[in-house]
């Protein structure tokens, strides 16, 4: 996993060589994850369409946080809206925090319960299945999929990709956690925010804690699936729609 280094989103990042247990590695520049694209500047732009051939963006946000902070639209790149979770459900627009959609402290979403919900919700695995089918269609170039923070919705499709092409749980974590090198001193600054608000240290604890990746809240959804469908694989087959055969090729084409 690489750092994409931009002015205008700062958790932006390449799959490629990335290792997987047979020792293969995913090609680079083929599969991108990261945060919301709505400040990139003309050379975040130039870095993605020409540096990383980026040919299709893949927005998991709402309704609701697209039209706060719409992607830049970017000339020659397809751009998706597949929504993982709907506006309604708790937590889903408030991975920020800031900005029309504030967060309710009496109503903090239980992030386990959030993973659960992404993995087991048949909206959700739904969408989920429409966005492999993107990310598995043949193109000339890269395809970027994002929420808003880079962290839970694009967390669990970045976890399904990597399991996808046999990566290992330890290497899966270590990609979602990398999250936290940007969202730890965001999620501080939020807590001081609340407790300064609140006077609660322990409010301030919880409210820090939604906004960064906490190994506990991948793993809550991974145990979703193994109690449902026995594994990561028996998912991607049985509810992703995605064959043996499918997954083989998938995996000769974009592993090295």
């Amino acid at each position: 996993m690489k750092k994409i280094e931009l002015d205008g989103a700062n958790n932006v990042r390449d799959f490629g060589d990335t290792i997987n247990q047979r020792g293969q590695r995913i090609k680079e520049k083929r599969f991108l994850r990261g945060n919301a694209l709505d400040s990139l500047s003309e050379k975040d732009m130039d870095i993605l369409r020409n540096q990383y051939h980026l040919s299709c963006v893949i927005d998991l946000r709402t309704d609701e946080e697209i039209a706060e902070k719409p992607d830049v639209e970017m000339e020659s790149v397809q751009w998706l809206h597949i929504p993982v979770l709907k506006g309604s459900t708790i937590g889903i627009t408030r991975e920020e925090g800031t900005g029309k959609q504030t967060m309710d402290l009496n109503a903090l979403p239980d992030m386990l319960e959030v993973y659960n919900h992404m993995v087991t919700d048949p909206f959700s695995v739904g969408q989920l299945k429409k966005v492999f089918q993107r990310v598995m269609a043949d193109c000339d170039g890269s395809v970027l999929w994002h929420c808003t923070a880079g962290k839970d919705r694009c967390g669990i499709v970045s976890a399904l990709f990597l399991s996808l092409l046999d990566v290992e749980m330890d290497v899966i974590l270590k990609d979602y956690l990398m999250t936290n090198e940007v969202a730890i001193h965001q999620a501080k600054e939020y807590g001081k925010l609340v407790e300064q608000h609140t006077g609660s240290a322990v409010l301030a604890e919880k409210v820090q804690k939604i906004f960064v990746a906490d190994e506990a809240y991948l793993r809550a959804a991974v145990e979703a699936i193994q109690g449902a469908w026995g594994s990561c694989e028996g998912f991607i087959h049985e509810e992703l729609g995605i064959s043996h055969d499918a997954k083989k090729a998938f995996q000769e084409k974009v592993l090295a």
